[in-house]
């Protein structure tokens, strides 16, 4: 497991992106996008022409997001949920085709990181989730396929009840989340794994010193395996718990001070 630390200094390395290659190229070593088993492409999805200079950020490559990508005139639109995925239909039709196209109309890349925006140290998704509840001591854990974690382990700086720490996830994410299980209170452990992260209770149970799994999505079956092995489940939806990663994506490329823009766009999904 590794700490969660500070930002390296990439600005000495990189100074211009003069096309989409040469962008992803720096993206790719940030998120070390080899060191992931991944059931989606990383890096370069979608080519442009134009040097980059503006840059949006969001989740999911919906077309709605692409649409307002392109009215901010973005060069590079980076998310999370890209638009190609291991098994699915390689034909170019309908909704498909549709954010293909806009993309292409408006001479815009796209660039998608999924597993390696999950589990990087300070960028991710489960990192950032944890430092904006201000948990503790946070490592990065759950390796997927036994390589790269996507996860986190962590500690509250106070122990409360399952209950208040549920309030305190609400009013992160902006939503309401869902809290079933059992066990020791008040908790004092908390592993996240953001998304579709409930696949990955089985390992927090082998763990043994988790008191609560937070994640995005929950199944049918999580509520019998919380209850029947002593521990707190909280699901907080998929979408509201990977904000985080494409916000601090943002962020970040902002302080570099190398492009003319960057923005964040959030379209809020129920899910």
């Amino acid at each position: 497991m590794t700490m969660i630390g500070a930002e390296p200094d990439w600005q000495s390395y990189f100074q211009t992106f003069p096309n989409a290659a040469s962008f992803a190229a720096f993206l790719n070593e940030l998120y070390q996008v080899s060191l992931f088993a991944d059931y989606a492409p990383n890096g370069l999805q979608v080519e442009n022409r134009s040097p980059i200079e503006r840059i949006v950020t969001a989740v999911t490559a919906s077309l709605e997001t692409i649409e307002k990508a392109a009215d901010l005139k973005a060069d590079a639109l980076i998310v999370h949920h890209g638009l190609f995925w291991q098994g699915q239909s390689q034909v170019l039709c309908g909704a498909h085709y549709r954010r293909v196209q806009t993309l292409i109309k408006a001479d815009m890349a796209l660039l998608a990181y999924h597993l390696p925006m999950d589990g990087h140290p300070w960028l991710g998704n489960s990192s950032q989730l944890a430092v904006a509840l201000g948990l503790q001591d946070c490592q990065t854990a759950f390796p997927y396929k036994g390589q790269q974690p996507i996860g986190v382990l962590s500690r509250l700086e106070a122990p409360q009840s399952a209950a208040r720490f549920q309030q305190r996830v609400e009013e992160v994410t902006g939503r309401k989340a869902v809290l079933f299980g059992g066990g020791a209170e008040p908790i004092k452990r908390v592993a996240i794994v953001t998304g579709g992260g409930q696949r990955e209770l089985d390992t927090a149970i082998a763990l043994g010193d988790v008191d609560l799994f937070l994640t995005g999505e929950m199944s049918e079956q999580n509520y019998h395996q919380a209850r029947e092995n002593s521990l707190w489940f909280i699901s907080a939806g998929h979408h509201a718990t990977e904000v985080f990663g494409p916000r601090a994506l943002a962020n970040y490329l902002d302080k570099l001070q190398l492009f003319s823009s960057v923005d964040f766009i959030d379209l809020p999904n129920p899910v």
